[in-house]
């Protein structure tokens, strides 16, 4: 009887197209992978939803496996790179599996073992910057697999974290009819963040900043817009890295990973991009100083002469803040920028780099923001260039199709009632 014979009674093969994905961030696991052909990639969601890949797997591999040991959920998405086959093995079968085959249950082992070794190394590299943390949670936060450890102690009691004053930014940073909305981040934020020494890539100088715990974020809903709603956080409130020592502002992302032509520029104009007052978050933080960061950030992008698709990001979050406070004066407005920059990004630059799953995505996101535009025609022209049947995301080009189809049902009723 052949490996594969022999394999195939613990599981059924199934057959991936390239660009499929296998399953997704956040669900519920079922079953493991043992790849016979192709290529699999393992993908973490950031807080700017750009995907960053954490694994890469071919024929002999394996993945999977820790939500069917752990906690049965997740973390991390899985896409196919190209035509893949692979033999499935549910949980019901797990368990025999490793029994009967212990050259595979010593490789999950060997996997485990790994894992525990690059998480301890990840633990004593943020041991110094981190208050309160449980060797569980540094496992949740490494982005190397879907391990987790439970009931161990704490490394250290938490500490209540000092209360700061914070001094507001000079108000040319703001365009005009933006206020002071005065709300205050709930007490259980701190729950979903831990401190961390960074060294600003401008001034080169040392300052804490507050990280999310990405993996204990649970989301709730994800947005037309892609927005991600999450139970009981606003991430948005901490997704801006800001050095107190010379103004620098940007993704936390992408803070540290800022391109060399970008730096020299910044560099250069650090005498403008230091703001006039000294920078500080207050402990609750307020969403006055999330405001504050992202229009800090616009003006980094500004010195630094960043491509479209930061202002992009950066105008469409913050339509997502003005909505927050219900300010639709300020909600039209910052998604108007939005719309110029995303449309500006996508057909006057290149798009080379793009995916098609990262095409439809702006596409999808174009039409959203016309249609807050009051532009229906120029939205379903959007929806529909969102369909890519070939390469792109079923998902997406299921989203697309609903979006046209809602619009031109409103459109029907709306002459109906004419």
């Amino acid at each position: 009887m052949s490996d594969l014979d022999r394999l195939k009674k613990f599981g059924v093969i199934k057959k991936f197209n390239e660009g499929e994905y296998i399953f997704y961030e956040g669900e519920e696991g079922k079953e493991m992978y043992i790849i016979l052909s192709g290529k699999v990639e393992m993908h973490k969601n950031s807080l700017e939803d750009y995907p960053v890949k954490i694994a890469d797997f071919g024929p002999g591999d394996f993945f999977g496996e820790m939500a069917l040991i752990g906690t049965g959920t997740r973390f991390a998405l899985a896409i196919a790179k190209e035509n893949t086959i692979a033999l499935t093995i549910e949980k019901d079968n797990f368990l025999a599996f490793i029994v009967q085959e212990p050259d595979m249950a010593l490789r999950i082992m060997q996997s485990l073992c790994q894992t525990i070794k690059d998480l301890t190394e990840e633990l004593l590299k943020y041991q110094e910057g981190t208050r309160g943390l449980s060797i569980a949670e540094v496992v949740d936060n490494a982005e190397t697999g879907e391990l987790k450890i439970e009931a161990v102690e704490k490394i250290a009691e938490t500490e209540e974290l000092p209360t700061q004053e914070t001094v507001p930014v000079s108000s040319h940073f703001f365009p005009p009819g933006h206020k002071i909305y005065g709300r205050i981040a709930p007490l259980t934020d701190r729950e979903y963040l831990r401190e961390n020494k960074i060294t600003c890539p401008i001034c080169q100088q040392e300052f804490t900043a507050q990280v999310v715990r990405t993996p204990k974020l649970r989301i709730s809903k994800v947005e037309l817009d892609f927005r991600k709603r999450y139970q009981n956080f606003e991430a948005l409130w901490y997704a801006i890295w800001i050095c107190p020592h010379c103004s620098y502002a940007d993704f936390a992302a992408e803070f540290e990973r800022i391109p060399p032509k970008v730096k020299k520029l910044l560099q250069k104009n650090q005498g403008a991009l230091k703001v006039d007052v000294p920078i500080s978050f207050s402990n609750p933080r307020t969403i006055d100083e999330a405001f504050t960061s992202y229009y800090l950030a616009l003006h980094a992008a500004e010195l630094g002469k960043a491509e479209s698709f930061k202002f992009a990001k950066l105008w469409l979050r913050l339509s997502w803040l003005y909505q927050d406070v219900s300010d639709s004066e300020m909600f039209a407005y910052a998604a108007k920028q939005a719309l110029d920059y995303y449309y500006q990004a996508y057909y006057q630059q290149s798009k080379v780099n793009l995916t098609a799953e990262q095409e439809q995505q702006i596409c999808l996101i174009l039409g959203e923001l016309y249609l807050i535009n009051n532009d229906k025609e120029m939205a379903v022209k959007h929806f529909y260039a969102a369909i890519n049947r070939t390469n792109g995301n079923s998902v997406l080009n299921r989203q697309a199709q609903d979006r046209i189809y809602a619009l031109k049902k409103s459109a029907d009723f709306e002459e109906q009632e004419n």
